[in-house]
């Protein structure tokens, strides 16, 4: 076998372990985006597995997420959903005076966090989130 292929091989390999280990690590349930059709509950997964991905490859080195890059996430998330019109807030939040970013759908009853796990023993991906764990944090929304 060439080195080529080993190294294809090799990567194809490291590239479904990262994805086994996201799908284990995370929480989504497509059926509580009852307002969208069936296309766009699969747009929403796929676009935050995808966002997710990046993240991770950020937290490779330092293991932490950068507040910036949480927020910057938030806003691509928001752009992708923009495109299929589909409403949405981002929300500001703060909980001990750490910073962080999430995004809501229906005022606020469905969170969605792609981030969750930087704060204690929580999903990577978290959706529905529950809605008691952020009542307690100082919020600032932005709607689309």
């Amino acid at each position: 076998m060439s080195i080529e292929k080993v190294i294809n091989k090799s990567f194809d390999t490291l590239e479904d372990k990262i994805d086994n280990i996201l799908q284990s690590s995370i929480k989504f349930d497509k059926q509580s985006l009852y307002f969208l059709t069936d296309e766009q509950k699969e747009y929403v997964y796929n676009i935050t597995i995808k966002n997710r991905k990046l993240i991770d490859k950020e937290m490779k080195d330092t293991n932490k997420i950068k507040p910036t890059f949480c927020e910057h996430i938030s806003q691509k998330m928001s752009s992708d959903l923009n495109i299929l019109n589909i409403n949405h807030s981002i929300a500001y939040g703060s909980f001990d005076e750490n910073p962080h970013v999430w995004i809501e759908f229906e005022d606020g009853e469905l969170i969605l966090d792609i981030t969750a796990d930087q704060f204690g023993d929580f999903p990577k991906i978290w959706f529905p989130a529950d809605n008691e764990h952020y009542s307690t944090w100082e919020t600032q929304l932005i709607e689309y």
